[in-house]
């Protein structure tokens, strides 16, 4: 797991209701001034509902910070929960 890119492995908001962000299989790759963040994201609701994403952010290196500039979020449908 790398730490070279300002991305956090737990998220909390208050904003759309209470919810955790959890990351996991974080993959990160290098080229030259990009790098590629991707990996699994476990939304859990306070509720206790579960939404199952993968997502990818693309970084710039620029004047020695890591900048985001693109970033995609997608339903892992092959992740969900079988249903009862």
């Amino acid at each position: 797991r790398s730490t070279l890119f300002p991305y956090t492995t737990l998220f909390r908001s208050e904003r759309c209701g209470r919810r955790d962000r959890i990351t996991s299989n974080i993959r990160v790759e290098v080229h030259g001034d990009v790098g590629v963040a991707m990996g699994d994201l476990d939304i859990v609701w306070g509720d206790g509902r579960h939404n199952y994403d993968r997502y990818v952010r693309v970084y710039r290196l620029q004047d020695g910070r890591w900048l985001a500039i693109f970033q995609r979020t997608v339903p892992a449908h092959d992740r969900a929960a079988p249903k009862s």
